[in-house]
């Protein structure tokens, strides 16, 4: 059995838009057209606050407080050097000279005292005429040896007075010079450790002041940046005032544009279908097609919700979409057309981008076609 030939019939859409649809949409694209042909204005003023001068004075006070700790520590360093190379010993009394510690008036008491012993001598060698006159052996040979026992035991008394007096002064001298052997080695000694000191002591004034000036250089820079991030909030204050202005207008579209979007109207279709038995539905190809014929608007991506790929649009690549808009009710029936990406990609010269929203100018892509 032979099969059954497919049942054909031809079906065409037509899409009739409420006359105030088409002069809302001609309208804004008029509007559009007027925003899009704006010569492109910058902004000119400044957009980046200055440092404030607290800055650049914080930076100069720690150069200048830098410079004088490193002063500081170099003076320190130095007097460690000199008192670490300083080398100190005992002087040795074997390499003193004694004279200068000698009494000057040794010679005087060692006089004085031999006179003294002499006159005793005298006074012996008187008594021992006494005895001898008295023994009538004045002038004998007794005499005389007794003479001569006293003046030899009076030489004996002065050589041994003479000694001790020169050994006294000597040892005297020899202890004078010890103890200023050991007074200079004591002064040197205190010398070196005042030196040490010093150094310490100024090590830890540069390290004082180091730190001060550490904290005066942040309490200095907090203010400078603060005053300059006031100024760069003016700034920013003063550019989104411009930019407000500068998108008013297109904001205005935009307002326009959803607006249409969420407007609910009716529509009229004349139906005639070109059909196989196995297929059924509304071409949307042709119905967006109507609608896309006459509007510009907005059709960047993120606009949209409920997105439904129902086809091409004729005589293009580009696909077809039944949406709403995200601010529409679900109850609204979907709008078709197409998404600002697809049309960026294959006709770029369709779409121009205001207040950061894509809008997709359909006359250009009826041109193209």
């Amino acid at each position: 059995m032979a099969p059954k030939t497919p049942e054909r019939t031809t079906q065409t859409t037509k899409v009739e838009l409420p006359k105030w649809v088409d002069k809302a949409s001609l309208q804004n694209y008029r509007m559009a057209k007027r925003i899009g042909s704006k010569d492109f204005k910058p902004y000119t003023k400044d957009r980046v606050a200055d440092l404030d001068p607290m800055v650049g004075d914080a930076f100069d006070y720690l150069n200048q407080s830098q410079a004088t700790t490193a002063g500081r520590f170099n003076d320190a360093a130095s007097m460690f050097n000199d008192a670490a190379g300083t080398k100190i010993a005992m002087g040795q009394l074997k390499d003193t000279d004694l004279n200068p510690y000698m009494s000057p008036y040794i010679q005087n008491v060692e006089d004085k005292a031999l006179a003294a012993l002499d006159d005793t001598r005298q006074q012996a060698l008187m008594g021992n005429q006494d005895a001898a006159a008295s023994a009538k052996a004045f002038g004998s040979s007794r005499h005389g040896i007794v003479d001569a026992v006293t003046n030899a035991e009076s030489a004996k008394d002065a050589g041994l007075l003479s000694a001790q007096l020169r050994a006294d002064a000597f040892g005297n001298a020899q202890q004078a010079a010890m103890q200023d052997i050991q007074g200079r080695y004591t002064a040197d000694v205190g010398n070196r450790d005042a030196m040490f000191g010093a150094a310490s002591g100024i090590t830890s004034l540069g390290s004082a002041e180091a730190d001060a000036a550490m904290k005066n250089f942040a309490a200095q820079m907090q203010g400078g940046m603060m005053k300059t991030g006031q100024r760069q909030k003016e700034l920013d204050a003063l550019r989104a005032k411009w930019n407000e202005k500068k998108g008013y207008d297109a904001e205005r579209l935009n307002l326009r544009l959803s607006a249409l979007g969420m407007s609910p109207y009716g529509k009229t279709e004349n139906t005639e279908r070109v059909t196989h038995p196995a297929s059924s539905g509304t071409d949307w190809a042709q119905a967006g097609l109507g609608i896309f014929s006459m509007l510009m608007g907005l059709s960047d991506d993120d606009t949209k919700t409920d997105k439904e790929k129902v086809g091409k649009v004729p005589g293009t690549d580009l696909d077809l979409w039944a949406y709403r808009y995200k601010k529409d009710p679900k109850t609204y029936p979907k709008v078709v057309g197409i998404m600002a990406s697809d049309v960026q990609k294959k006709i770029p010269g369709a779409v121009t981008e205001i207040d950061g929203k894509r809008i997709v100018d359909y006359t250009k892509i009826l041109e193209s076609l």
